[in-house]
């Protein structure tokens, strides 16, 4: 089993002096793609894959729920109680065995 806490998805890169990609436009395509190959290939050697975001159709099997970096500087009792409130929704977009 590999649990990956990435990659960070989004973010850009303008670097021109590597071949991962063309230019700062197709960054975070490339990067998306990579990572789908990568999570396609550990299922191809039967390792289990729990994931921060949602490569489903690439192979991974579990991702995280309830969780927003947004909510971590509230006060503890108020960051359980939209945790669990997180949780609760994202039952309306996968199955409860899909999140950890």
């Amino acid at each position: 089993m590999l649990e990956t806490d990435g990659p960070y998805g989004g973010a850009e890169c303008s670097s021109t002096n590597h071949s991962h990609h063309v230019g700062f436009e197709d960054s975070v395509y490339m990067q998306t793609q990579m990572t789908g190959r990568f999570y396609t290939d550990l299922r191809s050697k039967n390792v289990f894959i729990n994931q921060p975001d949602n490569y489903f159709y690439q192979g991974g099997q579990k991702t995280g729920m309830g969780y927003s970096e947004d909510q971590y500087s509230l006060p503890r009792w108020e960051d359980l109680s939209v945790s669990r409130q997180g949780m609760f929704d994202d039952t309306y977009y996968r199955t409860p065995t899909q999140g950890w």
